[in-house]
């Protein structure tokens, strides 16, 4: 499977959080897009994203119905941040209000996407973002 090219390179993304189906229909279109990926399991997160083999150049965290600051979601960053340290975040979440977007921006993500938009408005932030 060939990977997304941006500007002669590849990316590779980890996918965490939110429920099983819309994890594997999300990682089913980002493979058919061309994007390698990897399922994080959120109840081994460090675990799960330490022994891949291959390099993580960005995550997609779906978050539901919960902002950032909920207490899981909150974990799961803090992990993410010591785990894969300065790799670019983005969130993809059913809210659509202006405090749950501000409320990801002040935990550092890079991108917030309204899981109502287009997948192909999504695979264009994640090259965006990369």
């Amino acid at each position: 499977m060939a990977a997304v090219g941006i500007e002669g390179t590849h990316f590779t993304v980890a996918l965490v959080g939110g429920r099983r189906l819309r994890e594997l229909c999300l990682a089913r279109y980002l493979e058919m897009s061309g994007v390698r990926i990897k399922i994080g399991e959120v109840e081994n997160l460090r675990e799960s994203l330490v022994s891949q083999q291959e390099a993580i150049d960005l995550v997609v965290i779906d978050t539901g119905d919960h902002t950032c600051s909920d207490r899981g979601i909150a974990a799961i960053l803090a992990c993410l941040s010591e785990v894969l340290p300065g790799v670019p975040v983005v969130v993809v979440s059913d809210r659509e209000d202006w405090a749950a977007v501000s409320d990801a921006l002040c935990h550092e993500v890079r991108a917030y996407f309204p899981s109502s938009l287009d997948p192909e408005i999504l695979l264009e932030t994640l090259r965006f973002v990369q």
